[in-house]
């Protein structure tokens, strides 16, 4: 009888513990945390470590475009340019005059002096042909 009533303690305390556990998480209405902090979760290239004063990855995103500018190689994917750095790629500031394929998803179009601009990530593109062109801001 101890034994029986030693096992209904231990599971209700089980049960009790677990729930408590789902009801916290799930009435939670905060971003998702990284597995590795308690801070919000944030893009890939947000969360890279930063070497130096360098933001790396060590492996670029599937679909990411190679392009040669200027002679040095470049990776561009939704809007965020890297280049091969100590066997890892360093996250870099869009080149200016850089031409890609594609815009990012989901670019604002935004009208200047006249002046047609697709803009994503605090970038700047204009249309040349078929193709983009990374601009500076305009004034």
């Amino acid at each position: 009888m101890k034994q029986n009533r030693l096992y209904a303690i231990t599971a209700t305390f089980i049960l009790s513990l677990s729930l408590g556990a789902f009801a916290s998480t799930s009435a939670s209405t905060s971003a998702p945390t990284s597995t590795h902090s308690n801070t919000p979760f944030q893009p890939a290239t947000q969360n890279a470590p930063v070497v130096g004063k360098v933001r790396v990855v060590t492996t670029l995103p599937v679909g990411a475009t190679k392009i040669r500018f200027q002679g040095a190689s470049y990776f561009a994917h939704g809007g965020i340019f890297y280049q091969p750095f100590q066997g890892r790629f360093r996250i870099v500031s869009a080149p200016i005059g850089i031409t890609v394929n594609a815009l990012p998803a989901k670019p604002r179009v935004v009208r200047i002096k006249n002046q047609r601009y697709f803009v994503s990530n605090g970038i700047y593109y204009k249309r040349s042909g078929k193709r983009f062109i990374v601009v500076r801001r305009p004034v």
